[in-house]
């Protein structure tokens, strides 16, 4: 887990020095499906979009072959936290298995259509 302020530079030395040491170019063939879970409130510096594409971006330049951007069926999410000027980013192994210990998670899955 990583946080700071939510300034484009700070969220850029987040988003490195918390996905390099699990994306970054180690074991050449090792390949992960990741998606990115958003847990904005009251955050309107950046855009889901910019966010998105922003991590997306590095991971590629890291490791342009080797790792899938999904929605569904992954093997690592990042969970990127976004509250007024905080920004926090954190990797997750297990977040299906683990949110149903989170009721805001519980609740938002029940509102799913």
């Amino acid at each position: 887990d990583y946080s700071s302020s939510a300034s484009l530079n700070e969220i850029k030395k987040i988003i490195t020095t918390a996905l390099d040491p699990v994306f970054g170019p180690g074991d050449s063939t090792i390949s992960y499906k990741y998606t990115i879970v958003f847990e904005k409130r009251n955050f309107s510096l950046f855009s889901r979009e910019e966010l998105t594409k922003l991590i997306n971006d590095h991971i590629s330049n890291l490791s342009p072959t080797n790792h899938n951007f999904v929605w569904k069926n992954y093997d690592k999410a990042i969970i990127v936290s976004a509250f007024k000027n905080n920004f926090g980013l954190a990797v997750s192994d297990n977040y299906l298995k683990l949110s149903k210990f989170n009721l805001q998670q519980i609740f938002l899955k029940s509102q799913e259509p």
